[in-house]
């Protein structure tokens, strides 16, 4: 009997049982004392109340609340001993290797779908495409051009970067960010604060926002942070 385990179910946390300190004794006790094919064990109280460092009279009155509120078990006594049968015991600690296989199954197939999951995200990863250089020196020299500025305000690494950031979120490529360019050199508000393509990339949702009213049908072709 000292060998093996028992399974505890997570719903004994909302069960309330735990705060009934002494019949949570007994029920653990007695879950590892029953017989593992029929959850069952004929106990006396005194022989019982002395495992457990209990009076006789606290294990029997425990004993009754788990059989009375808790509902966990039932008893069946004589005048000499008590036979206790916990109930849906099969239910719990049933060894069955079916179950086991199909608990290994359900994760296998987890396991799996998680694979395959990682997988797509891989492959949608890499869909997405590097913007070309030409592109990267189209959209810097256009915006140049539209904005009436000798040179842009960051280094050409920083401008770069954030070129290419741009080219990525337009649904239209090339022809997305110099609609984009065009948006900036005509708002008289935001236009004089935008002077590299830093400053684009973080004010094009404002761009397009302000745009929206005159300018809605065109409003998809870059990326999709407005509607």
């Amino acid at each position: 009997m000292e060998n093996g385990w028992i399974k505890l179910h997570r719903k004994t946390l909302a069960n309330g049982i735990l705060k009934d300190q002494t019949a949570w004794v007994i029920f653990s006790w007695l879950l590892l004392k029953v017989d593992r094919k029929t959850g069952k064990k004929t106990v006396g109280r005194f022989w019982a109340s002395g495992e457990l460092g209990m009076k006789p009279t606290t294990f029997y009155q425990g004993l009754k609340r788990l059989e009375k509120k808790w509902k966990v078990l039932t008893l069946n006594a004589d005048n000499e001993k008590t036979e206790v049968s916990l109930i849906n015991w099969h239910k719990y600690q049933s060894n069955d290797k079916a179950n086991d296989n199909q608990m290994t199954t359900n994760r296998q197939r987890n396991d799996t779908l998680q694979e395959v999951k990682n997988i797509r995200i891989k492959k949608i990863t890499n869909v997405i495409v590097k913007p070309r250089n030409e592109d990267i020196d189209i959209s810097s020299k256009y915006f140049l051009e539209e904005m009436k500025i000798p040179k842009e305000d960051c280094t050409q690494r920083q401008s770069r970067q954030y070129w290419q950031l741009l080219l990525r979120e337009s649904k239209t490529g090339l022809d997305g960010v110099k609609w984009l360019i065009q948006l900036a050199s005509k708002d008289e508000f935001l236009a004089p604060n935008i002077t590299s393509s830093k400053d684009l990339y973080y004010k094009r949702i404002k761009l397009i926002s302000r745009a929206r009213g005159s300018m809605k049908p065109k409003i998809a072709v870059f990326g999709g942070d407005a509607k």
